[in-house]
């Protein structure tokens, strides 16, 4: 099932792609590793709960319910979700899609694995949530 959600990860033409070093022979989606953190930019709106919104701004993500701060955490890409806690139980499936992680002041790290994104979708699926994805629509 992950292979199934990595392989629809995000289809946005932004900018070129380029092959990794280490995965240069295996299919890779979404925009150029460089260009992935600029593609979560915004506000984006919970589909699931209509008070829930997530901000990037720089390498911040910032969780807000009801229109209150609940949580920031710093934002670290990891485009061939390849380092720990991204890494899949099936070696060379991760390369298919991208993740994010979340880290935490106390060090508290979650990776998120993105299965869809363009200018208007963005969903992802929290590693070890059980196969609950989160989904949301650009504000």
């Amino acid at each position: 099932m992950l292979l199934l959600l990595l392989s629809a990860a995000c289809n946005s033409n932004i900018g070129p792609k380029r092959p990794d070093t280490n995965t240069a022979n295996l299919p890779k989606s979404g925009p150029a590793e460089d260009e992935l953190l600029e593609t979560l930019q915004g506000k984006w709106l919970s589909d699931q709960d209509s008070t829930y919104v997530i901000e990037f701004i720089g390498n911040k993500m910032r969780h807000l319910n009801g229109n209150q701060l609940t949580m920031e955490v710093d934002v670290e890409i990891n485009g061939a979700c390849d380092q720990t806690p991204c890494v899949s139980e099936h070696p060379g499936t991760e390369t298919d899609g991208w993740c994010f992680t979340e880290k935490e002041k106390d060090g508290t790290v979650q990776c998120n694995v993105v299965t869809a994104c363009n200018k208007e979708v963005l969903q992802y699926l929290p590693v070890g949530n059980m196969g609950r994805g989160l989904y949301f629509k650009r504000l």
